[in-house]
């Protein structure tokens, strides 16, 4: 058997930028507001695109009172982002995983996103974030599968 070792000073790269991820979502700054249920549709996405286009590691929040709770953590292909929220927000297909079922009823939804390069780190990033961000978020840990 082989054992491929990571530098540690790669490895500790890795750590710094995964604190800094953990940090960005667990604030309640840079989270926006998604249109009302009414208006999530796909003139809304189409107008909206810009704004959400080309992230990998992406975040919804739900409002509780006056503070936003993270509700579900994933990821995806950049080019895919818009296709993805579209999934999550107005139109799922039976064969994708989709949280439109759950969002549905929420009127108010936030969302931020960061970008991971190079995009196959986007993997680990994701699973080291929900391993983080279970641990202070009650939603977050009902509501992810993984």
């Amino acid at each position: 058997m082989t054992t491929i070792k990571i530098e540690e000073t790669f490895n500790d790269h890795l750590k710094k930028h995964l604190l800094f991820a953990v940090n960005y979502f667990q604030s309640q700054e840079d989270i926006k507001l998604i249109a009302t249920i009414a208006d999530r549709n796909e003139e809304w996405l189409k107008k909206n695109a810009n704004d959400y286009k080309g992230h990998n590691i992406y975040a919804y929040y739900i409002k509780i009172g006056s503070f936003w709770e993270l509700f579900y953590l994933g990821q995806t292909h950049s080019k895919y982002s818009i296709q993805r929220m579209r999934q999550h927000l107005i139109k799922a297909s039976k064969t994708t995983s989709s949280k439109l079922k759950d969002f549905k009823n929420i009127d108010e939804l936030g969302f931020k996103s960061i970008t991971i390069d190079p995009q196959e780190l986007r993997h680990y990033f994701e699973t080291m974030l929900i391993q983080e961000l279970r641990k202070n978020h009650k939603y977050l840990s009902n509501n992810l599968l993984k």
